[in-house]
């Protein structure tokens, strides 16, 4: 917020990419969040999980919670009690998912969740390699994994994840209209919250059928 208003008072142009600072009149462009996360819930749902475990990102960062948000207020709205959803830290980086993924499974008195949706894809794959390796745990058919961003290595072979793209090309193109850089005198329009939605990029770590869920 205090290099927004530094920005501002000096009148420099600025507008927020992928962020929002709740409370501010930046304007920006983001990925969908919410409605990601909710497209991820719908995907495993119709898989037929019934229990979930989330792999949580920075508890500062309005992403990490908008992801979280929009995933968790789609499984309540789908009649999934709140016991079911297991919240997990994984501090956005694939260490933290692989090592939260041990934490919580390796005792055998915690029960595998049918799903595990890692706020972003490093941890769903630092999630899925622990599973795999450590627990010899096969995916999806023992747990299904879901990740957001799509970033290249979760495309490639052993990960194949199922992901939320995040519309990069878009939003570069909606911050650039934002700036208006053919005409730098027009000032920038404040208050602008534009959110441009992602895509679900189906690959092997969901299954693609319909089960018995809400």
């Amino acid at each position: 917020t205090r290099m927004t208003s530094l920005c501002h008072d000096r009148g420099i142009p600025i507008v927020l990419f992928n962020r929002y600072i709740p409370g501010s009149d930046a304007s920006g462009v983001r990925c969908d969040n919410e409605a990601g996360g909710a497209l991820m819930a719908e995907a495993m749902l119709a898989a037929g999980a019934q229990s979930f475990a989330v792999l949580k990102g920075d508890p500062r960062g309005t992403t990490s919670q908008d992801r979280l948000k929009g995933f968790s207020d789609r499984l309540l709205e789908a009649g999934i009690p709140r016991r079911a959803i297991l919240e997990l830290e994984g501090g956005s980086v694939y260490a933290g998912g692989r090592e939260a993924a041990l934490r919580a499974f390796r005792d055998e008195r915690r029960p595998l969740p049918d799903a595990i949706f890692g706020i972003n894809d490093i941890m769903a794959m630092g999630a899925m390699d622990a599973l795999r390796a450590e627990l010899s745990l096969r995916i999806p058919r023992d747990v299904m994994v879901g990740g957001f961003d799509d970033i290249e290595e979760g495309g490639r072979w052993p990960y194949r994840l199922t992901t939320v793209r995040q519309p990069v090309g878009r939003m570069v193109e909606e911050t650039l209209a934002m700036l208006h850089l053919e005409d730098p005198d027009r000032p920038i329009e404040p208050g602008i919250d534009r959110k441009v939605p992602g895509r679900l990029v189906w690959r092997d770590t969901i299954p693609r059928q319909v089960g018995p869920g809400p």
